[in-house]
């Protein structure tokens, strides 16, 4: 594993450091996994570098970037270390290694919106479980129906991931897990809310959804699949729960739905790759699994 930190930014177009030892947070500390984000990345730690106050740690638990991703962080003055894990593992690697008394786990093509740290920091002296509120910027057809449905999602606690809590917290949930690629994060988003009610924020970040095609959607959610097989057997009634289309935001959106045809179509066609990559991905790691199973049969003579 390899760790690098820097002190201060070298970035020229990055907000200048605070003088004033107020305005940085608490022990707070934000976790961002990265693979090969290096386009993505400076508008994320810009936007936190902008905020009135400042979070104690960014740390980029990388996943072994084959392009410039490191070279960003230590622009940046953010702590890096790379490791071929997962990204459930990383984020958990980043904890331990780090001790935030708080952390708070941000994609790296997110952006943070203003006054979000500071909210954060408060909130955080207060509550030991928070969901941020999510906002989308779509640039294609794809992707601005995956936008829709991220504005469906908002007050759906079936769906909605818990993306800060205390330290404490954290390891008493177990961390993230670190075989579901995909739904780690809602796993151990719903296994916090079980612990700890949640406290919902009033700032929020912008996701910058990536430029959808089929084949990104496909290969995406392919890979989720994946991850749904083991949350299948590890929990059915959690895997029927998020698989489930007809779920809560939906069916108290039905008018939303049928007030704009266009986009609730542009869903359905999405949502219809996404089930059918998905399916393919679990039905691929079922097998898989099976095989290995009888691979580890004793071989008669």
């Amino acid at each position: 594993m390899r760790v690098v930190s820097a002190s201060a930014s070298t970035d020229p177009d990055a907000p200048s450091p605070s003088t004033d030892p107020d305005t940085k947070s608490p022990s707070l500390a934000f976790v961002v996994p990265t693979r090969n984000d290096e386009k993505n990345l400076p508008r994320l730690l810009r936007s936190l570098l902008a905020q009135g106050v400042r979070p104690s740690d960014v740390v980029i638990a990388d996943g072994v970037s084959t392009d410039h991703t490191l070279e960003v962080a230590q622009r940046f003055g953010a702590l890096f270390f790379s490791d071929p894990a997962g990204r459930g593992a990383r984020i958990n690697a980043a904890v331990r290694r780090f001790r935030p008394a708080y952390v708070i786990v941000l994609d790296a093509d997110m952006e943070a919106g203003p006054g979000l740290v500071e909210e954060l920091c408060a909130l955080a002296g207060m509550a030991e479980c928070l969901v941020i509120k999510e906002k989308s910027v779509a640039v294609n057809a794809l992707s601005a129906a995956r936008a829709f449905e991220r504005e469906l999602f908002h007050g759906d606690r079936s769906i909605e991931a818990a993306r800060g809590c205390s330290s404490r917290l954290f390891w008493q949930a177990g961390g993230y897990p670190t075989d579901m690629e995909g739904v780690e994060e809602w796993v151990f988003g719903r296994t916090l809310a079980a612990l700890v009610p949640p406290v919902h924020t009033v700032g929020y970040v912008l996701h910058h959804e990536l430029q959808l095609t089929p084949a990104v959607v496909l290969r995406k959610y392919f890979v989720y699949g994946k991850g749904y097989y083991h949350l299948l057997k590890r929990d059915v009634r959690m895997f029927a729960e998020h698989a489930n289309p007809a779920r809560e935001s939906v069916r108290a959106h039905w008018r939303t739905l049928a007030r704009y045809p266009t986009k609730t179509g542009m869903l359905a066609v999405f949502k219809a790759m996404v089930y059918c990559a998905g399916l393919c991905g679990l039905a691929f790691a079922a097998v898989s699994d099976v095989a290995k199973s009888l691979r580890r049969l004793p071989q008669k003579p």
